[in-house]
């Protein structure tokens, strides 16, 4: 399932930052100047609280991207998110990943898309949002 994130603020605060997502893979798509980050679980954040819905590996997809800024350190055998912060500068949406153990990405873009690789349940859907 792909879907647009129209307010990425207001989403990333609403999932939690993704606090706590493995990320699998990065994929940079010259052509389109698209970067896709694969996490294992959107709702890491939520395991073993009463927002718990269960397991959702996704997408997320960095369209038009004018600007990006990656450190990541090559040797770690996991990494994770530990923090979003989202906003808009000059009509561009500008996303910052803090990652664990260390390293960030930056990123300024058209917008950010989802694609899920399984259909959400109703209570995916209902954390989702918009």
């Amino acid at each position: 399932m792909k879907r647009v994130i129209n307010d990425s603020q207001k989403w990333f605060a609403s999932m939690g930052g993704l606090h706590d997502s493995r990320i699998d893979s990065f994929e940079w798509q010259i052509g389109t100047r698209t970067l896709v980050v694969k996490v294992n679980d959107l709702f890491a954040n939520f395991r073993d609280t009463d927002q718990d819905v269960g397991s959702l590996p996704a997408s997320l997809s960095f369209l038009a991207v004018s600007s990006l800024e990656m450190t990541v350190d090559p040797f770690t055998d996991m990494l994770r998110i530990y923090d979003v912060e989202s906003h808009v500068a000059r009509g561009r949406t500008v996303i910052r990943l803090r990652l664990a153990p260390g390293g960030r990405i930056q990123i300024e873009c058209d917008h950010v898309e989802l694609d899920t690789q399984m259909l959400p349940s109703a209570a995916m859907m209902s954390l989702l949002g918009s």
